[in-house]
């Protein structure tokens, strides 16, 4: 079972305050082994904050897909919350069975890049619940298969910068 925390660091990034993100307006019973959001992503794009994750919950075969939650940070000095107002599940732009770790591309609302290696950068339609490949590279780094998002792509210099994971694929019989 995940359960995400909204927490408010010092300037030494200590933990200044820390809040259970209430998602219980959109919860249903889970039908999955995988409770929650799983690898969940802070990321604000124009006046609102969003958490991006994976859920694998709500289909009895696991399938999962990135959702985005909208949340709000409210209340008063003592008695904050931070609450899970609204969820879009968005379907990929390619068949599949489980979709994780898509990057919030943090200048561009609503666009992720889904795959590494090779780069895929997809745009997510919140009305339809869709997303579409808007960038596709043809460059691939050789001996490295699967490299998957860590972080949000953040600007650095003159470039947009993230750090990725290896992923070790096996299918489990």
């Amino acid at each position: 079972k995940t359960i995400n925390f909204y927490c408010e660091l010092n300037d030494d990034l200590t933990i200044k305050n820390h809040y259970k993100i209430d998602t219980s307006i959109n919860d249903i019973s889970p039908v999955w082994e995988f409770w929650g959001l799983e690898d969940a992503r802070l990321v604000k794009w124009g006046e609102n904050l969003f958490m991006a994750g994976v859920r694998r919950d709500v289909k009895d075969n696991g399938e999962g897909r990135m959702e985005l939650s909208l949340i709000l940070v409210g209340g008063y000095t003592g008695n904050t919350f931070v609450k899970e107002y609204q969820r879009y599940r968005i379907e990929p732009p390619n068949p599949s069975y489980c979709e994780k770790n898509w990057i919030p591309v943090i200048d561009q609302p609503f666009h992720f890049v889904k795959w590494v290696n090779p780069t895929e950068v997809v745009e997510v339609d919140t009305k339809t619940l869709t997303s579409k490949t808007v960038f596709l590279s043809n460059k691939t780094i050789p001996n490295i298969p699967d490299l998957r998002g860590g972080s949000q792509v953040i600007n650095y210099k003159d470039y947009r910068i993230c750090i990725t994971h290896e992923l070790n694929f096996h299918r489990n019989k």
